[in-house]
């Protein structure tokens, strides 16, 4: 009869955390993190602050993609080696606000919401790359 080790025990499995939770604290890894957060809150909160909050299904897709983008990067600050494996999804969350005005908004849609989203999901995108480069910066076990 053999014994075996719990997959929450194996040698590996605590290697790859630790890797993680190297690269996780960082200062490249924290500023990256905070500002997906804030990118996010802007996005959230654009639609106020560009003045677009009556375009009902404009405002609404962009408040849940900025939450969306700040609770991945409140996840990423926190809890990087948890999260590290859906920083995928911060860079597609940045593209779908820059084609979200043309996809969304039919009729009506004004420059300062073209321009807002482009520059705003731009930079989200940006950092999604950038989380997504933490990964490979992470040591590997060899």
């Amino acid at each position: 009869m053999t014994t075996s080790t719990p997959i929450q025990g194996h040698p590996d499995l605590l290697a790859m955390r630790a890797a993680y939770e190297q690269a996780a604290e960082t200062p490249q890894a924290r500023l990256v993190g905070g500002l997906v957060l804030i990118s996010g809150l802007y996005i959230a909160m654009s639609p106020w602050v560009v003045g677009f909050s009556h375009y009902g299904d404009m405002s609404v897709t962009t408040l849940i993609s900025g939450l969306a983008l700040a609770l991945l990067g409140a996840g990423f600050s926190a809890a990087y080696s948890h999260t590290h494996t859906i920083a995928w999804v911060t860079p597609l969350l940045g593209a779908w606000v820059v084609v979200a005005p043309f996809a969304v908004q039919q009729t009506g849609t004004t420059t300062p919401i073209v321009v807002n989203n482009a520059i705003a999901g731009g930079i989200a995108c940006l950092l999604g790359f950038g989380v997504i480069a933490l990964e490979a910066k992470a040591p590997k076990k060899r």
